[in-house]
């Protein structure tokens, strides 16, 4: 059954002459502007003010200390805080970053992790003031920083290189390199085009959403599963341009507290409950268009300690709010 649409965020942001969604590796086009764009880009090392219509083209989501969540901005080269529950969603400020922010992490600590994809790094923030702490790895060491996952209590960061087709492992505590997983190749064990990233500190495995290569059947879109050592454990497989029948294009992931996977389809406009033994859609949250519920280029997905579902969408430029409760279809 169709999850039951709890809320959704009311804001109206301004319009972009150009919206580039690295995440999507498409550029996109947008509309004329209309009005103002917030203030929010620059090189400010702090916190600066933002209006509750901020996002201009929020991509990745990670939940912080209870009822706070961080948006990374791809397009105003910032990230957003915002207080949100099962009711709503409200933005409470932002702190830019120097470049184009795509994957965000939260870890105790009060630490942000922020994939920059014009410096091409990792870098780690005060959330409480934005202020610049350490990157992790050296110089060059990430392409392309798409989605970052964490896990706290293993001290484990775990970034997703998009254009290297891999997985770097991360000290949190200092951020030294310590491993990657997988790598480009055919077929389920390795990466093709993958988009986003998640962990299941439980089970200790790492999930990555992956678009596959199209033009060959042997390697199809899916989430594919690994253990923190590397070891590929499974494959959820999708279906190339099946769009209604199975998610064609993975984006973000997120694991409940019974291990069943929620994975962003952006194409079809929802996200989609998986079981994690058996790969079956269990159900599905939100429908494609623009309306309050609805999905138009969804990328990133989160859940709270209550199960309410917080989905970034792209193009009305504004969260979901969502909830898991009710049958399932």
């Amino acid at each position: 059954m169709r999850f039951r649409h709890a809320s959704t965020a009311t804001w109206v942001s301004a319009t972009l002459t150009f919206l580039v969604v690295a995440a999507c590796h498409d550029p996109r086009e947008a509309d004329t502007p209309t009005g103002d764009l917030p203030v929010l880009s620059g090189r400010q090392p702090n916190l600066v003010e933002v209006s509750p219509s901020g996002f201009v083209s929020p991509v990745r989501i990670t939940s912080g200390k209870r009822g706070t969540f961080y948006v990374s901005d791809f397009v105003a080269q910032a990230i957003v805080e915002v207080e949100a529950d099962a009711g709503g969603a409200t933005i409470v400020t932002a702190f830019s970053v120097p470049g184009r922010p795509l994957g965000v992490a939260w870890t105790m600590g009060s630490r942000l992790l922020v994939g920059n994809a014009s410096t091409r790094s990792v870098d780690v923030y005060r959330s409480s003031n934005g202020r610049w702490l350490y990157s992790l790895g050296g110089s060059g060491t990430i392409s392309d920083p798409t989605d970052i996952a964490v896990d706290s209590q293993a001290n484990l960061a775990f970034v997703l290189d998009g254009e290297a087709a891999t997985v770097k492992v991360f000290a949190l505590r200092d951020g030294r390199a310590l491993h990657t997983i997988s790598g480009p190749g055919p077929g389920e064990v390795f990466l093709q085009n993958p988009t986003g990233i998640a962990v299941d500190p439980d089970r200790l495995e790492v999930l990555v959403s992956d678009y596959g290569e199209p033009a060959q059947s042997s390697s199809p879109p899916g989430v594919k599963i690994y253990a923190y050592d590397g070891t590929h454990l499974k494959t959820i497989s999708g279906k190339a341009g099946m769009i209604g029948q199975r998610f064609s294009r993975p984006q973000g992931l997120a694991v409940d507290g019974t291990g069943r996977i929620l994975v962003v389809e952006a194409v079809a406009g929802e996200v989609l409950l998986l079981d994690r033994e058996t790969g079956a859609t269990l159900g599905t949250l939100g429908s494609f268009g623009s309306d309050p519920g609805q999905l138009w280029l969804p990328l990133d997905v989160v859940l709270d300690e209550s199960q309410s579902v917080f989905v970034t969408n792209n193009r009305p430029r504004r969260l979901e709010v969502f909830s898991l409760g009710g049958p399932v279809q």
